[in-house]
């Protein structure tokens, strides 16, 4: 039951990051941990999230996220697992969280 739930996860994380609400819970710049924002645009190695009137790139490398994928389900994530582009992270098998 949890690998499918993990796996249902990884597919919705795997096409893409694009609109959902994301929360940097670690991050090595502490002025962006606890940032929350929407989604609006990602390359292999950047998040671009709306924060408030803003617009930031994030690395994913050396970062981690809490993304709501729907209402009730979040998941805490290492942006490692999130390198690449979306197109190719749904090659990637699952790595540990």
């Amino acid at each position: 039951m949890i690998f499918k739930k993990k796996l249902y996860i990884w597919a919705k994380l795997a096409v893409g990051l694009y609109g959902y609400h994301i929360e940097i819970v670690k991050s090595p710049m502490e002025s962006l941990t606890n940032l929350s924002g929407v989604v609006i645009d990602e390359t292999a190695h950047m998040i671009k999230i709306r924060f408030q009137d803003k617009i930031r790139s994030i690395p994913k490398k050396g970062f981690v996220f809490k993304i709501t994928i729907e209402p009730g389900l979040t998941v805490k994530v290492n942006g490692e697992n999130l390198l690449g582009k979306p197109e190719d992270r749904m090659k990637k098998k699952i790595h540990s969280w």
